[in-house]
């Protein structure tokens, strides 16, 4: 291949893709992508944070005293004769503070920490509180209805469910909105729930029916306590497209949040008779 150009041959016309979008349409005018700027409320996750060390402290007071960690697990796991048969209804909270274990706790907890501080942030601490605890109170209502009457369950799954369950229909529903970031955080929890519930229905042990509870109740509620988004087109200094998304913590009103609270209790009744 010669290094010089022949003059007496014609010039190779280069082929389109050689030359690139430019030089293939001089003339089409560059427009550059919209860029998208979430605006959340600043908040700062404490009530994480108070959940967290909750659930670490009553591990590790059990774990100090034998006979105290038995108490404790007597006193408050969760089983549908122990919910249902003998009436002990207060069982399916406090069963959301106890671990079957190191590792249990540890995931549940790194669990909590992520999803717990973006809920917090995005619908506020109370909203965040009715997601959490009503959230896994569903999760342990499903499992006592329709689980092994004589096998225990404990965990905060539940509760971390329904939280992955609230993020998962947040970013479903504001895909357009929020663009790239909304489709790639669906994405990401869609493919760790999809992780879990394969773990979930691999391992006996695991009560799936909590975590799936959780995570219709997270769903639900966070719908009815979605906050709001309004965006506002622009341009930025150098004249690209911007379009600021502002986060509304608003909407969801005491009296829907009592008629989801009646919804369970009914559920709840229903199943105690049913079952006993």
């Amino acid at each position: 291949m010669s290094l010089y150009e022949d003059k007496d041959q014609p010039a190779r016309r280069p082929h389109p893709l050689e030359r690139g979008p430019e030089s293939a349409r001089p003339n089409a005018p560059h427009t550059p992508s919209e860029r998208i700027i979430i605006n959340m409320p600043q908040v700062r996750p404490i009530l994480t944070y108070v959940l967290i060390a909750i659930n670490i402290i009553i591990f590790v007071m059990g774990e100090a005293s034998i006979s105290l960690n038995e108490q404790l697990f007597r006193a408050g796991w969760s089983s549908p004769m122990l919910v249902f048969g003998d009436g002990e209804y207060y069982r399916l909270f406090t069963s959301m503070f106890l671990h079957a274990g190191a590792a249990h706790l540890f995931f549940n907890m790194y669990a909590l920490y992520i999803l717990g501080m973006q809920t917090e942030q995005m619908y506020g601490r109370w909203r965040y509180m009715v997601i959490y605890f009503l959230g896994g109170v569903t999760g342990s209502i499903l499992s006592a209805s329709f689980g092994e009457p004589t096998i225990p369950s404990v965990g905060a799954s539940g509760a971390v469910f329904a939280l992955l369950g609230t993020q998962i229909l947040y970013f479903y529903r504001n895909q357009a909105t929020l663009g790239a970031y909304g489709r790639g955080a669906l994405r990401q929890y869609l493919i760790l729930l999809g992780i879990n519930l394969v773990i979930g229905f691999s391992i006996a042990r695991i009560d799936n029916l909590g975590h799936i509870g959780g995570l219709i109740g997270g769903a639900v509620l966070g719908g009815l306590l979605a906050p709001t988004l309004n965006s506002r087109r622009g341009v930025d200094p150098n004249g690209a497209p911007v379009r600021v998304v502002y986060v509304e913590q608003r909407g969801g009103s005491p009296a829907v949040l009592a008629g989801y609270a009646v919804i369970l209790l009914g559920f709840t009744l229903f199943a105690g008779i049913w079952l006993f």
